[in-house]
């Protein structure tokens, strides 16, 4: 609740304050903002399914070598962990990457 000494805002500031978010939805709307809303979306899905894919194949091959050679749990691990950090690796080379580009 306004001060008794303090003045009400203006209908004109109102009136350009809600033009302003008119204008804004509309550009929504439009699908202006929404593209790149969606493309940011899509790379930031596509890192993470690097990252995935990374350690399911480093999973993968860990597991292969250990039935290969029978060294049980050894060969898993050591492969999930190392897909993992390779597809870390390939998330901050994008990153860095997309970076320089907007500079």
């Amino acid at each position: 609740m306004p001060k008794p000494d303090d003045p009400l805002p203006s209908l004109e500031s109102l009136s350009i304050k809600i033009d302003t978010a008119k204008s804004r939805t509309d550009k929504e709307k439009n699908g202006e903002t929404s593209a790149s809303s969606r493309r940011q979306l899509s790379k930031i899905a596509g890192l993470a399914g690097g990252l995935a894919a990374g350690a399911a194949v480093g999973g993968t091959c860990g597991y292969m070598i250990d039935r290969w050679l029978a060294t049980s749990p050894i060969g898993l691990i050591s492969g999930f962990f190392l897909g993992f950090a390779a597809g870390f690796y390939n998330l901050i080379k994008e990153a860095a990457k997309d970076n320089v580009e907007k500079e």
